[in-house]
């Protein structure tokens, strides 16, 4: 996984943990365009970080801004936005085409 590295959004989750998220370069291929695509982007069993509305959408506008589904803070573990909150996810397999049990 590739972040892209530039002035990290600042989130707070509805149990106060902050997180600084940068975008993660995905290329052409955006899991949302496709159900079973996405399906393999959703990792099995991944955290799940509850956020108050306004927070989601600013994470929504920050992806949007950068042309991105997944937001990582430290390169190794990513999220994406699923309801009203973030919900882990594996960039890697969608980019490569694979399964969550190939990554």
């Amino acid at each position: 996984m590739q972040i892209h590295l530039t002035v990290p959004l600042i989130v707070r989750t509805t149990l106060r943990k902050k997180l600084e998220l940068m975008p993660v370069v995905m290329g052409d291929k955006l899991p949302s365009q496709s159900g079973a695509v996405f399906a393999q982007f959703i990792k099995p069993l991944g955290d799940r970080l509850s956020l108050d509305k306004t927070e989601v959408e600013k994470v929504q506008a920050y992806m949007l801004k950068y042309g991105t589904e997944a937001l990582s803070e430290d390169g190794s573990v990513a999220y994406t936005i699923h309801g009203d909150g973030l919900v882990e996810c594996l960039p890697d397999a969608v980019a490569a085409g694979t399964g969550p049990e190939d990554v």
